[in-house]
């Protein structure tokens, strides 16, 4: 555990900066700039995190694509019942994709796999910051936010790192990761 904890402390400490979504004064899209189409990614190849409860946390997504100029959700269950973890819960985000995914099993996490670059790491608490909420009485976390009109056929990528005492050596679940394609309006 304490290795994993140097790990995410280390990465906290380089240049991880939150992410502020900007409304862009341009609130139309030309006429003539391509057309992107978007999408939800459900990354599952890797992680499969061996919980001794059996449950890892999960994503889900809309049925909709995902535009820039409208609103873009995700919803990541922590635990299928309770205790709910209180605190304790990251969300590593990446506006990049990763070329190596990263085994947890050297840290005690089996079957747990970083598939988002460390670029930006959120901690998640009760209440809500600028891309995130919390349930309070929950084991519920939602990304709710309208992408800038300039992210038109970027993607993003994201991942949870939740708190889970008892179920693995250190105690921690990691989620499969979330690739955002934000189509054209």
């Amino acid at each position: 555990m304490r290795y994993l904890l140097l790990f995410l402390l280390a990465a906290c400490n380089t240049t991880t900066r939150e992410i502020v979504p900007v409304v862009s004064s341009n609130a139309e899209v030309a006429t003539d700039a391509p057309l992107f189409v978007g999408r939800y990614w459900v990354m599952w190849q890797k992680t499969v995190c061996q919980s001794i409860g059996g449950v890892n946390p999960m994503v889900w997504t809309p049925l909709t694509e995902p535009r820039v100029g409208q609103q873009v959700v995700a919803e990541w269950t922590t635990r299928a019942c309770q205790p709910f973890p209180a605190d304790m819960a990251w969300m590593i985000v990446s506006y990049r994709p990763q070329s190596n995914p990263v085994d947890f099993l050297w840290f005690g996490m089996p079957g747990c796999w970083l598939m988002v670059n460390l670029d930006q790491i959120i901690p998640i608490s009760t209440g809500t910051n600028s891309l995130f909420s919390r349930g309070v009485d929950s084991g519920e976390i939602y990304l709710d936010f309208i992408p800038p009109t300039d992210m038109a056929g970027r993607s993003m990528w994201l991942q949870l790192l939740v708190a889970a005492p008892g179920e693995n050596t250190v105690g921690f679940l990691a989620s499969a990761a979330l690739q955002i394609d934000f189509g054209s309006r």
